[in-house]
């Protein structure tokens, strides 16, 4: 089954293809789950209306001046493309029963609502088997569907404070400084889709559908998982006191290990060395210098005992290279070194070129545009010709008319109404 297109063109069947996801997201965790599966294939239709859309919409930065349009954000545009749009009032009953019938002919439901709004359109899990037994249905909310925290609000900040990303990120002596990014936001979308991948496969295999609930704030435990563990076990504390700067591991130590200033202002390198081997291997790279020679660092116990004087002479010696030409000169030799990339750099990198990371498509209002697509490679699959995010009910003749098999006469009632 080929995927339509929003402009009435086909693209070649994707794993997912014949695959139909009805989204009733807002923000970012539920965008990335049903963005993973509209790449791969699948249907992926989005139910908002102009009376409650998708805040994401509103995100900033807003090219050209216009903060209040909803189809020019790129937040927006990078999470929703390959996307359909039907416009549902939510609120108003008869629009409520009109997505009750597209869920009943749908494969996969992904909601991030709180809790309760979901309960309150008669849109929980329970309620939506009674439309089709066999669904797939998964909830993505800050503290899951259970215990008694689950009507709490969360944004990703707020989750990755309670999973203990927050206090993990800093150094001692200095206030909790963060993760700097809200990847509690975008982790949970990827687990979710993973669980509507295992949810579906299961389905083919045996008949029943079934409720995945994810919690941003248990996520934020899986990532932080070695470190409760050591605090179970070892009683130990991540972050204070001693937490050690730059990008040293605190499991495995190694010496030379975190970030060193290159050529020009603020520019970093990350070295790691974890053997005597690859120490050589640094030493003949930079050109022998004597301090790597001697013998207090030829050995790791020596180079963890005087770390900080190693560190010092490895600063003033990667000063003479730009980030990059370091990076390849000592992976060249077997060092593992990587350039700390900001923003521009990664959208420049050469590799992720290669790897075809950002593609590009067209997104009226500002033109042709780069974002990215999911980071795996099919051997038989390559994500076709993006399609741009779609405006509000862009799709409704296709939804309504095509698939729910209204008639003119129903939906222009349902205009009327305010359902549309």
């Amino acid at each position: 089954m080929a995927i339509r297109d929003v402009n009435g063109d086909k693209k070649g069947p994707g794993p997912l293809a014949g695959v139909r996801v009805v989204d009733v997201c807002r923000y970012v965790a539920g965008a990335v789950a049903t963005r993973i599966l509209a790449d791969l294939g699948a249907e992926v239709i989005k139910v908002e209306s102009p009376q409650s859309f998708d805040p994401l919409r509103l995100s900033k930065p807003v090219p050209g001046g216009e903060p209040g349009s909803l189809n020019r954000s790129p937040l927006w545009a990078n999470l929703n493309h390959n996307k359909m749009s039907v416009s549902l009032n939510l609120w108003h009953p008869t629009a409520l029963e009109v997505l009750k019938r597209l869920i009943s002919v749908s494969d996969i439901v992904v909601e991030s609502m709180r809790p309760r709004v979901m309960a309150r359109w008669g849109l929980t899990y329970k309620e939506v088997t009674k439309l089709r037994p066999d669904i797939v249905y998964v909830s993505i909310s800050g503290f899951g569907h259970s215990g008694m925290h689950s009507d709490y609000v969360s944004f990703g900040p707020v989750a990755q404070a309670l999973g203990g990303l927050t206090l993990m990120t800093g150094l001692p002596g200095y206030p909790p400084a963060g993760v700097g990014f809200s990847i509690l936001d975008y982790y949970p979308g990827c687990f979710g889709a993973l669980g509507a991948l295992g949810a579906y496969y299961h389905r083919q295999q045996s008949g029943p559908g079934q409720h995945i609930d994810v919690s941003q704030v248990d996520v934020g435990a899986v990532v932080t998982g070695p470190s409760v563990l050591d605090r179970v076990v070892n009683q130990r504390s991540y972050r204070r006191p001693g937490n050690p700067p730059g990008n040293r591991s605190t499991s495995r130590p190694a010496a030379p290990e975190g970030v060193y200033p290159c050529k020009g202002q603020d520019q970093w390198c990350a070295i790691t060395v974890r053997t005597d081997e690859e120490w050589q291997s640094l030493g003949k790279a930079l050109g022998g210098p004597a301090w790597a020679r001697d013998s207090k660092f030829l050995a790791a116990d020596g180079r963890s005992s005087h770390r900080e004087e190693l560190d010092a002479r490895l600063a003033d010696h990667t000063r003479q290279f730009s980030k990059h030409e370091l990076m390849e000169l000592l992976q060249k030799n077997g060092v593992a070194a990587g350039a700390v990339q900001s923003p521009e750099d990664r959208a420049r990198d050469p590799q992720l070129a290669a790897r075809e990371y950002f593609r590009q498509f067209h997104y009226p209002g500002f033109g042709s545009r780069p974002t990215d697509v999911f980071p795996f490679k099919f051997s038989s699959y390559r994500v076709g010709e993006l399609r741009p995010p779609p405006t509000i009910g862009q799709d409704n003749d296709y939804v309504l008319h095509h698939l729910l098999n209204m008639s003119g006469e129903e939906t222009e009632l349902l205009a009327k109404e305010g359902a549309i």
